[in-house]
């Protein structure tokens, strides 16, 4: 079916929750739809990430209560109209707000790759919570767009440095070697790829970056100002360090 023809009444009640994909994620199409038919929708929550094509504007507000845990991209137009809810928390909680009603879904809008040999369909560079929300969410209405790149998730490549030689340990290894491997402040005995562990990142931003200037939807002069902490309730949110 066409996200153009689609009937979002017969899938979207009133009140309901919608969690959008974010970045070069976001389902065009089926976003426009909502935009066309949000007054027949009765009222709904949308849940708005990283946005760069502009779609929602500070009018659609009308019949949109628009919610987010930042703002980032165009999704500032919202914010200086004051119509959108900011959740303050932080990315990688956004799993445990779906499972503790906060942001349960009651409708996931995805964007998709076409179905492979196996008839499975992909997210792409979605790498984010969307698949939590696909998850918990009672429906899902994915957009399917050939520009998708298709990735499994599968590890491909996997390091820990520094590293160290463990044929060293066959016959036992001197105090001395021991102590180096020990008293190093970068714990080369750690495995970091499997036991590290790291608050939330932002490494995956300039792939998220880069799809969004390959489909349009952002240049490369674009700019988003992060001030490293945001203000809620007489509160400042810093960002992980």
């Amino acid at each position: 079916m066409s996200a153009v023809d689609i009937d979002l009444t017969r899938y979207i009640k009133p009140g309901d929750t919608i969690i959008i994909g974010q970045g070069a994620g976001e389902p065009q199409a089926l976003v426009q739809a909502l935009i066309e038919q949000r007054h027949a929708l009765g009222g709904v929550r949308v849940y708005i990430g990283a946005s760069y094509t502009g779609a929602f504007r500070p009018e659609h507000a009308d019949a949109i209560e628009f919610i987010s845990i930042g703002v980032v991209g165009r999704a500032a137009a919202l914010a200086d109209a004051g119509v959108l809810t900011i959740i303050p928390a932080h990315f990688g909680s956004l799993p445990m707000l779906m499972r503790r009603g906060v942001l349960r879904p009651d409708v996931v809008f995805a964007q998709m790759t076409p179905a492979n040999a196996e008839g499975i369909h992909s997210l792409g560079a979605v790498c984010d919570y969307l698949s939590n929300a696909i998850e918990m969410s009672p429906c899902v209405l994915a957009e399917i767009n050939p520009r998708v790149p298709f990735t499994t998730g599968d590890v491909l490549a996997l390091a820990s440095t520094p590293g160290f030689d463990p044929n060293e340990f066959n016959t036992g290894i001197s105090l001395d070697l021991w102590k180096t491997l020990t008293e190093n402040d970068h714990k080369p005995l750690l495995n970091k790829a499997l036991s590290g562990t790291y608050p939330p990142g932002s490494t995956f931003k300039p792939i998220v970056a880069l799809a969004a200037v390959d489909a349009g939807i952002a240049t490369p002069d674009y700019r988003v100002h992060c001030s490293g902490k945001i203000t809620f309730g007489g509160h400042d949110f810093h960002c992980w360090r």
